[in-house]
């Protein structure tokens, strides 16, 4: 029981991990864009 509490706790976090990295790389796509077209 407790074991596969720790395993869907540690998904959870790789979740939010990997949301918050693509997050950040659209935001950086969409800065550099921003900037390539204002240039």
């Amino acid at each position: 029981m407790e074991r596969t509490k720790q395993k869907l706790k540690r998904g959870m976090l790789m979740k939010w991990v990997i949301l918050f990295i693509v997050v950040a790389a659209l935001v950086l796509l969409f800065n550099h864009g921003a900037h390539k077209d204002r240039g």
